[in-house]
């Protein structure tokens, strides 16, 4: 691709004057539209220009274009624009927060894990029982996260600090050193506590801030049928979550009520569990408690509001069909912003009229019994899960038992919960080792910071099991990664093939001498090529030990797998055995437990570094958006707190730049790589998301659509599904062509599967990578492309021409 270096693409003609951006022309002339995948790949770098001239969108996703291909041949010419995302995952500072979110992103991801009968949609009562299930599980993850802030705040420094006297000359403890808070009754609990509140406040913030830059755009689709159906289809604001809708419906990317109405159930459930371990811990600290008419209320209203949240969330696979405004309505809303803060109000007021504090050693009175209901409940939740997802499976029909990730949903939903408490209890240990010296209930020393016994197990163990399965995932690909198993699927035959494959085009008889080959030929008897059996042999070794690396994708199972097993074995071992915490070195007061911990502490420091260094660097802020971009594809269905979706950004941005394309004449091809492959296959599904005439064609590579969403979220995305890409629907765009392309070294593209695939429409092929083991004497060997070589691979480009061949026809017939 040739580099456009003036600016905005202008190279002859009149220049506009000044700084302005000359306008963008709209014609009937083919457009290629690229779409990058992970990394945030720049409009420069996608477009080869140093300079493309934007022609929709914003600074954050937007539309650029570069100058016009000429015709070559019998190529047409054709423009190139390139759609660019990567500011919607990382191109501002505050995405890095979102690291603090993993483990709520992964309970959202796990609650996308069904995997369904093969339909469009998943359906029937065992998805209901998941729903429930999953929303209940990932609820009792919030409340999980309440209850370390709480143990943080009011337990280890409100009640056990400061009457240790460890608050004293610590300037970040300066709240607690108020005059009119240190010594005054329960005071120190009611800063801890609004602390807590602070931070639930600022999680609430940044939802509602991502959510009306997220999944406020509204995406495009036609109005059909009588008044009555096009008035329903005109309403811009569906009820029903997206986890109950089909991808093929227009208006699955767009869950801003759903989310909403999840957001306030999840905030109410804090605020209300909040305003009850308030209750409960204030009322228990009190030697003598007085008022109780606020602690009476404070706990009815908190204990309403929790269990009418749970209620809310347990229901949010049938909330969407009440009837319009149910749950919309103005007193609802009072009601879900006024009564939670309230009673935690209630709960303030109570504790700030008690005049003294118990002197008591140890945790804070009453938190004990909180921790183990909170945890029982989290387990619990996980608990039906498992038994809908084994039910299920017992009396499913082999048909419906196929090749997907058995169990994802729950060992995905343990992962979140043990990686959740890993972080926090991290938090903690280091705050409690930070004031002092810190141990396991019963403390003896009145100025000893005491824990639960199993939440100081916990922390080892979760950082121990964690370590230990990411080892055990290793060991188990150690033999196929150094070759004691079998040679990579196809590697020999591909490899073979390389002896057969034409000699490059040369400069002339001169060069002839120059081309060697990097496998051996027959016949091959160039007398300078002293090395060259010791030079192919190394090129074999590295390329199947590429061919290797493609194949390690399959240890993302067995690592969760592991994971999910060591760590709920671990947490069990501790609650029934509650061993004593001695001195040996297998204790969390031991060696081990004391590493075990110095990691937890490092992984925060790497985690509070990865934060610093993406909030500061553009760069490092666009590699650590690849998470993001993997990881944010699916609507926030499940767990409103995790990282927002960005594809509800993406696929309408597309949806209506093909559509704006078609209705000036202008068939598109569609080029998108890696994610952006499966934006650009998502964006073409829905039927009524396209113009009423027009013609697509879609070319994807290192597409990771079928192998990786098909294997994870077979319940939306599968060969069903895809089949609608092609499914021609009267009245709508047609897509005349689905070209796929991948290589065998390729750990994240594969080929593509669709229910009814039509030879003549859809060509999936795997392209050899190198593409020739020819080269230039004395130049390194060829290298393999990977996951990122196709942009620079001539033969892609060669099948994009193709298309745009095979489309020129039908846009002289259409003219």
């Amino acid at each position: 691709m040739r580099v456009a270096v003036p600016r905005y693409g202008v190279v002859s003609g009149a220049r506009p004057p000044g700084a302005v951006e000359p306008p963008v022309t709209l014609d009937s002339g083919i457009t290629e539209l690229r779409v990058h995948g992970v990394g945030g790949t720049t409009p420069d770098a996608l477009l080869r220009d140093l300079a493309p001239r934007q022609a929709a969108g914003d600074r954050v996703a937007g539309f650029y274009r570069t100058d016009d291909l000429p015709a070559r041949g019998d190529v047409p010419a054709r423009h190139v624009e390139a759609y660019s995302w990567g500011g919607l995952t990382s191109r501002s500072g505050v995405r890095v927060l979102w690291l603090l979110l993993v483990p709520f992103l992964l309970a959202n991801l796990a609650g996308w894990m069904y995997r369904g009968d093969g339909g469009e949609r998943p359906s029937g009562p065992w998805f209901a029982w998941h729903r429930v299930t999953a929303n209940l599980a990932c609820l009792a993850l919030t409340v999980n996260a309440v209850l370390v802030a709480v143990l943080i705040g009011p337990d280890l420094i409100a009640f056990q600090a400061t009457r240790a006297g460890l608050v004293d000359h610590r300037p970040w403890l300066w709240p607690w050193q108020w005059t009119w808070v240190a010594g005054h009754g329960e005071r120190p609990l009611v800063i801890g506590f609004a602390l807590v509140a602070v931070g639930i406040g600022v999680l609430v913030l940044l939802a509602l801030r991502t959510q009306s830059r997220y999944e406020s755009v509204l995406p495009p689709w036609r109005l059909e049928g009588d008044a009555a159906t096009a008035a329903a289809q005109a309403d811009g604001r569906p009820r029903t979550s997206a986890a109950d809708t089909t991808l093929t419906d227009p208006r699955f990317w767009n869950s801003a009520r759903a989310v909403r109405r999840m957001t306030g159930a999840h905030v109410a459930a804090a605020l209300g569990f909040l305003t009850v371990t308030f209750a409960v811990t204030a009322r228990a600290a009190s030697p003598q408690p007085r008022a109780l008419a606020w602690w009476w209320v404070a706990i009815v209203v908190g204990a309403l509001v929790l269990a009418t949240s749970a209620a809310v969330v347990a229901g949010d696979h049938w909330a969407g069909r009440l009837a319009k405004g149910r749950l919309d309505n103005r007193p609802w809303q009072v009601a879900v912003h006024v009564t939670p803060p309230a009673g935690l109000v209630c709960a303030g007021v109570f504790a700030l009229l008690q005049p003294q504090m118990v002197q008591t050693s140890g945790s804070l009175p009453g938190v004990n019994g909180i921790v183990a209901a909170t945890y029982a409940a989290l387990a619990a939740a996980v608990v039906l899960m498992a038994l809908g997802a084994l039910a299920r499976r017992l009396v499913s029909k082999p048909a419906a038992k196929s090749k997907r990730l058995v169990g994802g949903p729950v060992v995905v939903t343990v992962l979140a919960a043990g990686l959740l408490n890993s972080i926090l209890l991290s938090v903690l240990f280091t705050v409690g080792h930070t004031l002092g010296s810190f141990a396991a209930e019963p403390a003896g020393a009145p100025g000893l910071l005491a824990m639960p016994l199993p939440l100081v197990w916990a922390g080892p163990v979760l950082t121990v099991t964690l370590l230990a399965a990411i080892v055990g995932a290793i060991l188990v690909q150690l033999p196929r990664l150094r070759g004691g198993l079998r040679s990579p699927r196809g590697f020999d035959e591909d490899y073979r093939a390389y002896a057969h494959d034409e000699e490059p085009a040369r400069g002339g008889a001169a060069d002839e001498a120059w081309y060697v080959s990097a496998v051996p030929r027959d016949g091959d008897t160039k007398a300078y090529q002293v090395d060259a059996p010791g030079e192919q042999k190394s090129w074999r070794r590295k390329l199947k030990w590429t061919y290797r690396l493609a194949e390690v994708r399959s240890v993302a199972a067995v690592l969760i797998w592991l994971v999910a097993v060591l760590q709920t074995a671990g947490v069990l071992v501790v609650l029934v055995w509650r061993p004593p915490v001695p001195d040996a070195w297998f204790s969390p007061n031991g060696a081990l437990g004391k590493v075990a911990i110095f990691v937890s502490g490092l992984a925060l420091a790497v985690l509070m570094w990865l934060l610093r260094q993406g909030w500061r660097d553009p760069a490092r802020r666009r590699q650590l958006g690849v998470l993001w971009d993997v990881g944010t594809f699916w609507p926030r269905s499940y767990h409103p707190f995790a990282p927002p979706c960005y594809a509800e950004r993406a696929v309408p941005d597309l949806q209506r730049r093909i559509w704006r394309l078609n209705d000036h004449g202008s068939p598109v091809v569609l080029v998108g790589h890696s994610q952006g492959a499966v934006l650009s296959a998502v964006a073409l599904l829905p039927g009524l998301s396209r113009a009423r005439q027009g013609t697509i064609g879609l070319v994807t590579f290192g597409n990771p659509v079928s192998w990786l969403y098909s294997w994870a979220f077979s319940g939306w995305l599968n060969p069903r599904v895809l089949d609608a890409v092609l499914r021609d629907t009267g009245g709508s765009a047609r897509v005349v062509a689905w070209r796929n392309f991948w290589y065998p070294t390729d750990p994240i593209g594969n080929s593509v599967t669709v229910e009814r695939p039509d030879p003549g429409r859809l060509h999936d092929e795997c392209l050899p990578d190198p593409p020739s083991a020819w080269h230039v004497y004395g130049d390194p060997p060829p290298s393999a492309g990977g996951h990122s070589g196709y942009w620079t691979d001539a033969r892609v480009w060669s099948k994009v021409d193709a298309l745009s061949r095979e489309i020129a026809p039908q846009l002289s017939s259409a003219d």
